[in-house]
């Protein structure tokens, strides 16, 4: 969606959310007495990540990639980690008790760690996609300016203005560079004006000797 802003990629992103909302709720209705002392903070962290993905996802539409960038290293990474390690504490906590209860409880015990490990997977796929979506935000928009650069710099001055929307400083650069590009050409057109004009004169001058 941040790259290609299109319902089915909002969608995506959308889904991800509510598979993380739904992974952490049914982990806590399967009332675990042993893991209950994490709950609340596990519930925390997920409204963390999923409000700071929202924010960084609303950061980038307006074309403000600093401050998702901020958004991301801050408060997302916190509640991330957050939820790694309460993931770690319960697996521990778990794995004490496979040790110590009977065989017949360990089916139990094996359901709570499948649904910790997969709000844990589900936490790190959003963490991943965001991110990929950040990067070629990032890096797309600056390879096409430096595209641009280049067949300028080769001496072609007719391709088309490279038109960035976001008020960045990619932006700017693309604005300078197309701003470039248009003086180049109106130089180039004086300079063929003159030569023209003076190779006139220059014929005018000799017919004139003769």
């Amino acid at each position: 969606y941040l790259i290609d802003p299109n319902e089915f990629n909002l969608d995506r992103l959308q889904f991800y959310n509510t598979l993380l909302q739904d992974e952490v709720n049914k982990l806590i209705a399967f009332e675990n007495n042993d893991l209950k002392q994490w709950y609340p903070e596990l519930q925390q962290a997920t409204k963390t990540i999923i409000a700071a993905s929202n924010e960084a996802i609303a950061f980038i539409d307006d074309g403000q990639l600093p401050q998702a960038a901020q958004v991301i290293n801050g408060s997302f990474s916190d509640a991330n980690s957050s939820i790694y390690n309460l993931t770690v504490d319960m697996l521990d906590t778990l794995q004490l008790k496979v040790d110590e209860i009977s065989v017949a409880s360990k089916s139990e015990i094996t359901a709570a760690i499948v649904r910790v490990m997969s709000a844990f997977v589900v936490c790190l796929i959003i963490i991943t996609a965001l991110l990929y979506y950040i990067i070629r935000a990032i890096t797309r928009p600056l390879r096409l300016v430096t595209e641009k650069a280049i067949v300028i710099a080769s001496g072609d001055l007719t391709g088309q203005p490279y038109v960035h929307n976001a008020k960045d400083e990619i932006g700017m650069l693309s604005n300078a560079f197309n701003t470039m590009q248009s003086n180049l050409q109106n130089l180039l057109k004086s300079i063929q004006k003159n030569s023209e004009h003076l190779s006139a004169s220059a014929e005018q001058l000799a017919a004139s000797s003769q």
